[in-house]
């Protein structure tokens, strides 16, 4: 599935999520492949962790537990980020790339 990454918005990639266009597995497939494209060159990223689609599977089925109890899902809920290298998260190195 080739999903356009360039006009997705937080707010539509939730609609895709609610209408079945696509999971967050595709989604997080889609910037996991951008990020392999284009990192090379830009260097923008330090680390993608390895559990990504891990995550991405426990979001699909957060979101499809909650649409077959006709139930809305928090709006970030599958949605892939990137977090500055001076932010502490839990278990992962925060170098502040240096």
């Amino acid at each position: 599935m080739k999903i356009d990454l360039h006009p997705l918005t937080i707010v539509k990639a939730h609609e895709s999520f609610s209408k079945g266009d696509f999971s967050a597995v595709d989604l997080a497939k889609a910037y996991l492949a951008e990020i392999e494209k284009k990192n090379g060159e830009l260097h923008a990223y330090l680390e993608v962790y390895d559990n990504v689609l891990d995550q991405a599977k426990m979001a699909d089925k957060q979101i499809k537990e909650a649409k077959s109890k006709k139930q809305d899902f928090p709006l970030l809920c599958g949605i892939p980020l990137a977090i500055k290298d001076n932010i502490l998260v839990k278990g992962k190195t925060a170098s502040a790339a240096s």
